[in-house]
């Protein structure tokens, strides 16, 4: 709507400004003059009645002030508009307004997506621990006090690998069951079980596992499939509402009792409705992520290591190219020689300032330095971190940067997940010696 530079501008008292208010202040000030109370230092009567309210009609409101007859309705008689920013309206004495004839527009559901998005990231924070795994990461206590929540020692025994093995006459042993934190290579393991048959893996990745070298002893190798896919997805999802709408940050912020002592900016987020995100590997992890993505109304691109026929996303095998169309970037393949670093300079140029990415994946497939240069630079909005390169060593840089979500490889860590993953272990390994075929085997490629 243009405005005839005659005209005067209508007249809007503000008591004090809205939240975000500065932001829009220039654009609304060509529409309107605004009165603004919270730049006098008189206390609002005496403001009132200084200002020549009389001809004030309308009024810009918060939540942060009471709007009542006692307060402020007496000194300005000719009010008839009240517009709030708020959804709520406790603030503002309905009846009173009815009485004197005061129409009052509230934000009605400008707020709504936002909201939920909000609760349905609080639910997840709250259950999976993510704001106190952040704090973990934040206060080193990763490196100092190991594994965080449910995670457990490789094996109990003092001396190296090789030596316990030998110690414990393992030449019988046909059948192995680990973890993640120990590599199965010959020189560090097979070459001392000689009789080895069966690797069961409680991980869904293999990287710790020498598969050629298994296949050439003809060992047969099963691993966790699926059963951490719904966990490693929640939290992915997690950590990209935390980040867009700053949730640990807020939880920070309440902490040093600083909520009082900022313009209410501070925590101004993004909203989750309308981003683009675009998933790195689009399998079991993948293709939940972008089942809860699009539930809060995104849209969802993708790259995998081929076109899927029966997914109807976007695909895009160029991953600068797909860094570029999104606004989000969510690692979830597998660390292999050809994504190793696969995210690099080029990505996080084509991610640009305004993108964030999530890593729920292995730490290696960022190239590290590069992110946290981006990162420093303000070359890139944020990132949401649940791996790292050299865990649980992590960059000293991210350590006091508001703009990332840290988290200690815990995506998987829940008691069902666990659960899940110890059932399926136990069924692969009685599989295994009842001769019968594994129940989640490593299938050749």
């Amino acid at each position: 709507m243009s405005i005839d530079a005659k005209t005067p501008l209508q007249k809007v008292l503000i008591i004090k400004p809205p939240p975000a208010f500065p932001i829009h202040e220039s654009e609304f000030s060509q529409h309107f003059h605004f009165i603004k109370a919270s730049d006098s230092p008189l206390p609002l009567p005496h403001f009132l009645a200084a200002a020549n309210s009389a001809g004030v009609t309308a009024l810009l409101a918060s939540g942060h002030v009471p709007l009542n007859a006692r307060d402020v309705f007496d000194y300005i008689p000719n009010l008839r508009c009240i517009v709030t920013t708020t959804a709520g309206l406790n603030q503002i004495d309905l009846p009173e307004c009815r009485r004197r004839g005061i129409a009052v527009a509230s934000a009605g559901d400008s707020y709504s997506d936002d909201c939920a998005d909000h609760a349905v990231a609080l639910v997840i924070d709250v259950l999976r621990k993510v704001t106190a795994a952040d704090g973990f990461v934040r206060r080193g206590d990763w490196s100092g006090k190991g594994k965080y929540c449910l995670g457990n020692r490789a094996y109990d025994s003092p001396l190296p690998l090789p030596e316990s093995l030998a110690a414990a006459n393992s030449a019988g042993v046909t059948a192995m069951l680990i973890g993640g934190h120990v590599l199965i290579t010959a020189a560090d393991v097979l070459d001392h079980l000689p009789n080895l048959r069966c690797i069961v893996t409680i991980t869904a990745g293999l990287n710790h596992i020498d598969l050629a070298e298994c296949g050439r002893r003809g060992i047969a190798v099963s691993y966790a499939d699926d059963a951490y896919s719904d966990d490693c997805a929640d939290f992915a999802v997690a950590l990209l509402i935390n980040l867009l709408r700053k949730v640990s940050a807020g939880d920070r912020l309440v902490r040093r009792g600083d909520w009082c002592s900022t313009d209410g900016l501070y925590c101004l987020g993004h909203r989750l409705k309308g981003k683009r995100i675009g998933i790195v590997g689009l399998g079991s992890i993948g293709c939940r992520i972008a089942k809860r993505s699009e539930a809060f109304g995104c849209k969802i691109l993708y790259n995998s290591r081929k076109e899927k026929p029966s997914v109807s996303h976007p695909y895009y095998s160029d991953i600068c190219e797909l860094a570029a169309n999104s606004d989000a970037l969510v690692i979830s393949c597998a660390l292999t020689d050809q994504t190793r670093h696969m995210i690099n300079k080029e990505v996080l140029t084509a991610l640009g300032k305004e993108g964030v990415i999530i890593n729920i994946a292995r730490g290696p497939i960022i190239d590290e330095n590069e992110l946290v240069r981006f990162l420093a630079e303000g070359k890139i909005a944020g990132a949401g971190l649940d791996v790292f390169e050299k865990e649980p060593n992590v960059p000293k840089e991210l350590l006091g940067m508001d703009n990332v979500v840290l988290s200690p490889h815990a995506a998987y860590l829940t008691h069902e997940s666990f659960r899940d993953v110890f059932e399926l272990a136990l069924g692969n390994l009685q599989a295994f010696f009842s001769n019968k075929p594994l129940l989640s085997p490593v299938m050749d490629e």
